[in-house]
């Protein structure tokens, strides 16, 4: 079997991410000998969490303590509650081997939570870490994306710490240390708390001569008033708004959608040569913000806008990016790091592995690439809305990834 088709098979089976599962709840020091520990997920009823992974590290020194990973066919159950929209929700709780916990799910070992600083991570199948959350303090875990953030202090007895009334808040939010709710809504959540105003799929930051192109691309919104834009000099802030939906039309919300759009704004009040931060923000009908991510640019440079590349460093190896944006419509973006003078082959094929075009095909020079592809076929005609794969082939190298287009 070819070695680009042996890849596409890979990419088929593992499942497309999406910011939907949350971290609802943590008890890491119940009462007495620490037999009721437990790690609550909330997501929608059926949401395939095959491969997923809760990671649990030490405070003290950034060490991971144990792993769990969730065996194939894992799964969230069909029953729960239905959120205003009619969607069905429901748990998951993770518990020590051997322990008593009302409605687990999951064993995650006979490793118990230690009482912190210290926290747990939740990775996707891909390993993108979705959440990063501390008790009792941050201790030595720092950084990532999302960074690690303590959500409070767990002592002795036989509460928990429980994510705030709007679950997707609980990146920003205070959450709340109440009576141990494990398969259930926490004490402060009601089943009209659970609506998720914004589902983001990408938000980037493009620098041009004298501008700074902001691009972000919503998979579904609920609720959703519009956006607000924040600025600063400053990774740490402090950040500034520049931009809100309040003045600016182009930054309305859909309301409720379910459909991908595609949003943009340029902020031209830059200098070059300036690195600028900014945070985008979704505000619900009840007025709630929500931080969605935090991107940066230096305006006045027309290189790569993958924050990935260093346009004026040779490539050291080869290397296939991700496609940007992704999910899109109707045009992405392909960078591939070429080390060395070769022969090369860049082309796009449908989930059956059937060639639908070829970008390129040749003699190629060491460095960077751009290649883009408007979602249409070797005919000319927009291929149907499904995923799809690009594979890069040289004689020393052989990479594949897929991506979404939706029409």
């Amino acid at each position: 079997m070819p070695r680009f088709l042996l890849m596409l098979l890979c990419l088929l089976f593992t499942c497309l991410s999406a910011q939907e599962v949350f971290i609802n709840e943590i008890r890491a020091n119940d009462e007495g000998t620490d037999d009721a520990e437990f790690i609550e997920l909330i997501g929608p009823a059926g949401f395939d969490v095959s491969d997923w992974s809760i990671v649990h590290f030490n405070g003290t020194g950034g060490s991971a303590v144990f792993s769990f990973v969730f065996p194939e066919g894992s799964a969230f159950p069909d029953t729960g509650f239905q959120d205003p929209d009619g969607r069905q929700i429901a748990f998951i709780v993770l518990k020590h081997a051997n322990h008593t916990v009302p409605n687990a799910t999951f064993d995650w070992g006979t490793t118990g939570l230690q009482n912190g600083p210290d926290g747990i991570e939740l990775l996707d199948n891909a390993g993108n870490r979705i959440q990063a959350l501390t008790w009792n303090g941050t201790g030595d875990l720092v950084d990532g994306d999302p960074v690690w953030r303590n959500v409070g202090s767990d002592g002795n007895d036989d509460r928990s710490l429980c994510a705030p009334g709007n679950v997707a808040e609980s990146f920003a939010a205070a959450w709340d240390y109440l009576e141990a709710t494990p398969g259930s809504l926490n004490l402060n959540q009601t089943a009209e708390d659970i609506s998720l105003p914004v589902q983001l799929l990408s938000f980037t930051a493009q620098s041009r001569d004298r501008v700074i192109i902001l691009r972000w691309q919503t998979a579904a919104e609920v609720d959703n008033m519009g956006f607000i834009i924040n600025r600063s000099q400053s990774e740490a802030g402090p950040f500034e708004t520049i931009a809100s939906y309040q003045t600016d039309p182009s930054l309305e919300g859909a309301g409720n959608s379910s459909t991908p759009r595609n949003y943009v704004y340029e902020d031209r009040a830059v200098l070059n040569g300036t690195t600028y931060w900014y945070q985008l923000l979704d505000v619900d009908l009840n007025g709630h913000e929500t931080v969605q991510k935090t991107v940066s640019a230096t305006a006045g440079e027309t290189g790569t806008d993958n924050p990935a590349i260093n346009p004026a460093k040779s490539p050291s190896e080869y290397r296939l990016y991700q496609n940007y944006p992704n999910p899109f419509n109707p045009d992405t973006r392909i960078d591939i790091d070429i080390p060395k003078d070769t022969n090369a082959d860049l082309s796009i094929f449908d989930i059956l592995g059937k060639k639908i075009v070829t970008l390129f095909t040749g003699k190629i020079e060491a460095r960077t690439h751009a290649f883009y592809w408007n979602g249409k076929d070797a005919g000319g005609n927009f291929v149907p809305s499904g995923i799809y794969f690009y594979v890069l082939c040289t004689r020393d190298y052989t990479s594949g990834r897929r991506m979404l287009f939706l029409r």
